[in-house]
């Protein structure tokens, strides 16, 4: 994407870095693709195939195998995540140490069946590729009511992974 073009950076013999800081709202998030090839002259007119990869990870939500409550899913947020890091073309990931909290709005109404997707589209989180551990996800409803769930794991570039979130209704749990 064009929004990106500056914080691309380049060195004669080098391979071309882009600086990258993931923004904490989904909505602001974009899927980056990038293609490298080395040894190539600059002086030619021959065509050459480019092999273009996403460099982020997708991450999204459904309902998991033991439900949710119904109801309409204001805000979904992942802390404990890394947001930043440099990537070298042709080579991968160099992560920063800062850790932030991500957020994504979907107002998603749910029944709370198997199966159903919270987040898809636009409510996707495209997250630098990472090992992580003790990340805290947190599910808030209209309501209020939230539930969270840590998590630990591997985002790997171009994979999308889907957390599968349930919270069985107990007798006694009121939704209003």
């Amino acid at each position: 994407p064009t929004s990106i073009l500056n914080k691309i950076t380049h060195t004669s013999g080098s391979a071309p870095v882009l600086s990258y800081t993931v923004p904490d709202n989904a909505a602001d998030q974009i899927d980056i693709l990038a293609s490298a090839k080395s040894s190539v002259a600059g002086d030619s007119y021959n065509q050459i195939p480019v092999d273009f990869k996403h460099i982020l990870a997708a991450v999204q939500f459904s309902v998991g195998s033991s439900g949710l409550p119904s109801g309409t899913i204001s805000s979904i947020t992942i802390s404990g995540i890394k947001n930043s890091g440099v990537y070298t073309f042709g080579s991968g990931w160099t992560l920063n140490s800062g850790i932030t909290t991500f957020k994504v709005s979907p107002s998603t109404a749910i029944n709370g069946t198997s199966g159903e997707n919270i987040t898809t589209g636009i409510n996707t989180f495209m997250m630098i590729p990472q090992t992580f551990n003790n990340a805290t996800i947190t599910l808030t409803y209209n309501t209020g009511t939230a539930y969270t769930k840590t998590i630990s794991g591997t985002w790997s570039a171009g994979s999308t992974y889907t957390y599968n979130l349930s919270k069985p209704v107990n007798i006694g749990d009121y939704y209003y």
